[in-house]
């Protein structure tokens, strides 16, 4: 107790006011741990008037609970920084094994776990203990089971210290019965989520109370944002939570949560394919974990809200370059669709959505068998509700389905060079864009038909023939410009800016092809649209490499080759357009230190650096040929 630390002699005085009398007159710093066992037993009455009554006294306090007082400055103890957590772990498991000198893959292993463990020194300590027996990737390994692994009966700690469920024992014992229900609750969320979430997942009338109690006893983090407030609990606070649901309740829960997730995909979706397409993918990306554990949690209990949610998020993930991850959880829902019998016509959708998948990582003949899936259940039953004389405006949605998947087998026998076949699928998308008046896929399709030609015009013999194919392909380009313009439709407007950039240096229209690189790669990096800054980069280097800024394509270069490391995009940077671009050899022109130098500097510059050099190129390039 305190009067027993100040050595103060027992008298019939209360103890508060033994203590209060001993300080009296005195400049005085005293701290107060774990004081959060008396907050409810009169503790911060106590600390109030100790600090009314003595003018020259200063607290720390140490506690779970805020105290609640006037007089009390709050700062909230944030997990260890990555490095200090790794130290720590070395540091103390050290002390289980005094040979312990991490390898470069411990140190790895280090970061994950301290990152898993969310940098929670006392789960930190327990797992390092495990080091005398373990290996750091074997405690990761077994990091699934955290509450049984991190124990340390050692006997010079406290009880509450010796295990990690020991300590969140003690912390959920001082939480009011209703706010440690509420709290499991939370326990299906993941990542940050709102507050209108927690609403409707948890359907309490007065979440925000206890949300606040949460937040107050340091077991739920409050982020403030430009759209509100999120809310965020660590990992092992939600495996905790997670352990006091019974199955019942988090069945019900996990279906409000798939639900209320469902809606805000439905919501956001048309969002995307016009000018708030930034606002969707923030958004999404928000709450892409919660998606997350909507999908599996669904693909196991009700594949019909898996199928769903996969088919509604497919076109966030695929603008946010999540295709590799996306192909498995699409996978598993199609699976667990098949078996439980959902709809031929959902499971035929999420078919067309892994066609997308499957052409973007390679896999092309996967991709064909999806897409004729798609097309083939869209075919049929137009056939069938034609012949029982349906309605032309009840047809619509399956016409626009055939539509959009001629699109799609186009652009995939483009990739595949099946040039003549790709042409045929645009120019019949195109027709039927038209009959549904869709500006937004008629766009499109004259974007597949502009690079079909622009290819066909690479491969041409001669330069009249040549000619002809790219002042086809501008053509179809502007006139699907003009469309995306009109229906402000940014993200696709960055395809047709970009073989706008190749074709019209062709035909004699530098300058015009420099305004809209210019204005591409702009809108490309504001979108966050990767695959078109590198792209529209490479169109830059191709311009300084004209205009003979060694130094300044050396760094571009250099910039392309570092955003394709950094995020993993591979651009194929020797294309077949020797006879359109003047080939230099750049380490010859500087010399190879000069090259080397220039090239790290830009694959290690920021984009924020190289759009700089993007606008000083275009800048300098417009001022020479006006």
């Amino acid at each position: 107790t305190i009067a027993t630390s100040l050595a103060l002699p027992e008298s019939s005085e209360t103890a508060l006011n033994r203590i209060q009398a001993a300080l009296m007159g005195k400049k005085t710093f005293l701290v107060l741990d774990n004081f959060e066992q008396l907050v409810e037993n009169g503790g911060p009455e106590a600390v109030s008037r100790l600090l009314t009554h003595v003018p020259d006294l200063r607290l720390l306090v140490t506690s779970r609970l805020k105290l609640n007082l006037p007089q009390e400055c709050v700062t909230v103890l944030a997990p260890l920084p990555e490095n200090d957590a790794a130290s720590l772990f070395t540091d103390r498991a050290r002390l289980a094994r005094a040979d312990f000198s991490p390898s470069v893959e411990d140190s790895v292993m280090i970061a994950e776990l301290c990152q898993r463990l969310d940098g929670l020194p006392l789960a930190i300590e327990l797992a390092a203990a495990r080091v005398a027996v373990l290996s750091p990737g074997q405690i990761l390994e077994r990091l699934s089971r955290r509450f049984d692994l991190l124990t340390d009966k050692r006997r010079e700690r406290e009880e509450r210290h010796t295990s990690l469920r020991a300590a969140l024992d003690w912390g959920w014992g001082l939480l009011a019965p209703d706010v440690q229900r509420f709290f499991a609750q939370l326990s299906l969320f993941r990542g940050s989520f709102s507050l209108e979430a927690v609403e409707a997942v948890t359907q309490e009338p007065l979440a925000i109370d206890s949300l606040q109690s949460l937040v107050d006893a340091s077991l739920l983090v409050a982020e403030p944002g430009a759209e509100g407030t999120r809310f965020r609990l660590l990992e092992t606070l939600r495996e905790y939570g997670a352990e006091k649901l019974n199955s019942a309740e988090r069945e019900s829960l996990s279906q409000r949560h798939a639900d209320f997730f469902l809606q805000r995909a439905r919501e956001w979706r048309p969002l995307i394919d016009g000018a708030e397409f930034l606002l969707a993918i923030s958004r999404f990306r928000r709450e892409q974990d919660n998606f997350i554990a909507a999908i599996e949690r669904m693909t196991l209990s009700d594949p019909s809200r898996a199928v769903a949610l996969c088919i509604y998020i497919a076109r966030f993930w695929r603008c946010a370059y999540w295709d590799r991850p996306a192909l498995g959880y699409f996978r598993q829902a199609l699976k667990a669709g098949e078996q439980a019998g959902v709809a031929e016509g959902e499971l035929a959708l999420l078919h067309s959505m892994l066609g997308a998948v499957y052409r973007q990582v390679g896999d092309y003949p996967q991709a064909h068998a999806s897409y004729q899936v798609f097309r083939r259940y869209n075919q049929a039953e137009l056939e069938r509700r034609l012949s029982a004389g349906e309605r032309e405006e009840t047809l619509m949605p399956l016409r626009r389905n055939i539509a959009r998947v001629l699109y799609n087998i186009g652009g995939l026998y483009y990739d595949e060079d099946q040039l003549e076949e790709s042409y045929q699928c645009h120019q019949e998308a195109v027709i039927q864009s038209e009959y549904l008046e869709n500006e937004i896929w008629k766009s499109r399709n004259l974007h597949g038909i502009s690079i079909v030609l622009t290819k066909k015009g690479v491969s041409a013999a001669g330069e009249e023939e040549r000619a002809d194919f790219f002042e086809q392909a501008r053509h179809y380009a502007e006139q699907g410009t003009r469309l995306c313009r009109s229906v402000r439709d940014d993200y696709f407007l960055c395809h047709l800016l970009h073989v706008q950039t190749y074709i019209l240096p062709l035909l004699g229209e530098r300058e015009t092809a420099l305004t809209l690189l210019h204005e591409g790669f702009t809108l490309a990096c504001a979108l966050e649209h990767r695959m078109f800054v590198v792209n529209f980069l490479h169109r830059c280097y191709d311009q300084a490499v004209y205009e003979s800024y060694w130094e300044t394509a050396a760094q571009l270069y250099g910039g392309t080759q570092g955003l394709n490391h950094r995020w993993g995009y591979k651009f194929d940077f020797d294309t077949n357009d020797s006879h359109l671009y003047p080939r230099v050899e750049l380490p010859a022109l500087l010399g190879p230190e000069r090259y080397e130098a220039l090239y790290q500097m830009g694959f290690e510059a920021s984009l924020e650096a190289l759009q700089a050099i993007v606008l000083t190129i275009t800048q300098k390039s417009s001022s020479i040929s006006r």
